[in-house]
């Protein structure tokens, strides 16, 4: 029976990961991607990396065809740590995303490099 962690070793093997640095260049660059944060409402309520757009990753596949209706759309997601948001961009592969990456460290480790936090209004 595979584990938790067993998924999300296979999850790393068909996902690239791009780390804090390499998307603050993207973002900085004003590169071409949806940045999704798949964290919980209260997670995301006590601040997001400025420009994400939410989605829980229980409601991820039920609304991304309404905000990201391009399936060539460059995808970068992030939760806590990384790991749900490798799952989460695996199920957007099985839903035929093509352009997809899990930030590596998540929010924490974007948080412990000091970048930008905005806060959100709920």
């Amino acid at each position: 029976m595979k584990t938790p962690m067993d998924l999300i070793a296979e999850a790393k093997q068909d996902i690239p990961e791009v780390s804090v640095d390499e998307l603050k260049g993207k973002l900085d660059r004003s590169d071409k991607l949806v940045l999704i944060d798949v964290r919980d409402g209260e997670e995301f309520s006590q601040g997001c990396i400025p420009s994400a757009i939410h989605m829980s990753r229980g409601t991820l596949e039920f609304q991304i065809g309404n905000k990201v209706p391009n399936h060539d759309q460059e995808i970068v997601l992030y939760c806590a740590a990384g790991f749900r948001s490798l799952l989460a961009a695996q199920s957007l592969e099985k839903m035929g995303y093509k352009s997809l990456f899990s930030l590596e460290g998540g929010f924490r480790q974007w948080t412990e490099e000091g970048y930008e936090v905005a806060t959100v209004a709920r």
